[in-house]
Formats: C-alpha cells, sequence, structure tokens
C-alpha cells in the first residue's frame, strides 16, 4: 500500500487517521475559498514531491551477487514480501537514500549505466528505464 499525506503551507506532513477528514476538508475549503483549508493538498506517497525518506536499492541475485533490479522506496524491507525474493533468488540491499525525487533519479541513472554496459539491457525485474 502506498500512503498518502497532507502537506501544509509550511511543508509540515500530517499523517493518521484524519488523513481522510483532512484532505476532504482541505477540498471543501478550497471550494469555499478558505486561506487556510485550500493551503493543504494531499500528495500521494510515490508522488516525487513526497516528504517521505526515501531508500535506493537493489535487488541482487542470492547466488552470484548479480544486480536484478534497481528501485526506490519509502517503505524500507516491507517493500517487497519474503515470498517474493525467494521466488526470484533475491536479497534487497539498500544503496542510498534521500527524497523521492533523488532516489527517482539516481534509479534511472543506474539503470542507464547498467544498460551501457550490458548490451542496452535492463536488468532483469525493471521493466522500463525508471
Amino acid at each position: 500500500m502506498i500512503a498518502s499525506y497532507i502537506v501544509g503551507p509550511a511543508g509540515e506532513e500530517r499523517v493518521g487517521a484524519t488523513l481522510l477528514e483532512d484532505g476532504a476538508a482541505a477540498m471543501r475549503g478550497a471550494n469555499a475559498e478558505s486561506a487556510e483549508a485550500s493551503a493543504y493538498r494531499v500528495l500521494h506517497g510515490n508522488s516525487l514531491d513526497s516528504p517521505r525518506l526515501t531508500q535506493g536499492y537493489t535487488l541482487r541475485d542470492l547466488d552470484t551477487g548479480a544486480i536484478l533490479k534497481y528501485g526506490d522506496t519509502s517503505r524500507g524491507s516491507a517493500r517487497y514480501s519474503k515470498r517474493y525474493l525467494e521466488k526470484n533468488n533475491a536479497e534487497m540491499v539498500f544503496e542510498a537514500s534521500g527524497s523521492k525525487r533523488e532516489m527517482h533519479s539516481w534509479q534511472h541513472e543506474k539503470i542507464i549505466e547498467y544498460r551501457a554496459v550490458n548490451g542496452d539491457a535492463r536488468p532483469p525485474l525493471n521493466k522500463p528505464d525508471y
């Protein structure tokens, strides 16, 4: 599940049980032109503007260490189930951390570098270059 966040005018993040109420209030406020309510905007957790700390990772083959995928997540090791990792004979290795935007760029650059030395092929579990 990818979480959503409400980000206020000063960049403060509000998460939790009141998320839907706050989001609805912000929308009502925007329609009613309430300065305070309309200052809040709901961000999807996968938005490049997400304020959550994000980690860049690789999935690596357990036997060979070969890179299977480059990715980014704000969910830490909860990103993949044990079953998925076992099915792909993979381990998750955290390589970098930063903002969602920084880790999205990091992931893209790593895939491009991989393609440059592997005959234009992506890592096996990366579908697009992002």
